[in-house]
């Protein structure tokens, strides 16, 4: 059937042919793209799951505590991460800056439990013990 077609049919065909499939790897390559740029997280959900990573880590380390039995977390955030740019390619990267901690928890009420959970969550999170505040459950 090749054959049969005259030499300037079968360069427009094939003219044709090439163009669609350029166009169709474009729009391929194109959406791959944009699948790629929405995989990544947006600042707010990268400090979203920072904190609560940090909250989860937090309610753990509290529940190793002699005294305190069911307990909740919750922390916020000052600020979120800052990238620092500098040199030819050499960049830093600072984790959001904790504001404060709220806890609530079984044993809350008693003195040498909240000494104990306001100190180690001072030391793991690196803020002064002013920023935390806990209360007993209900």
């Amino acid at each position: 059937m090749w054959e049969k077609l005259d030499k300037a049919l079968r360069g427009k065909l094939l003219l044709i042919l090439v163009g669609v499939l350029g166009v169709g790897l474009i729009l391929f390559g194109s959406c791959e793209k944009e699948t790629q740029e929405e995989a990544l997280p947006t600042e707010f959900e990268a400090c979203e799951l920072y904190r609560l990573t940090l909250q989860k880590e937090a309610e753990e380390l509290c529940r190793q505590v002699k005294g305190v039995g069911d307990v909740a977390v919750y922390i916020t955030l000052e600020k979120g991460e800052v990238t620092t740019y500098s040199g030819s390619k050499v960049t830093s990267v600072t984790p959001p800056v904790v504001a404060g901690v709220a806890v609530v928890c079984e044993g809350g009420d008693s003195d040498r439990v909240k000494k104990e959970v306001s100190g180690l969550l001072s030391a793991m999170l690196d803020i002064g013990v002013n920023r935390i505040y806990i209360s007993s459950m209900k």
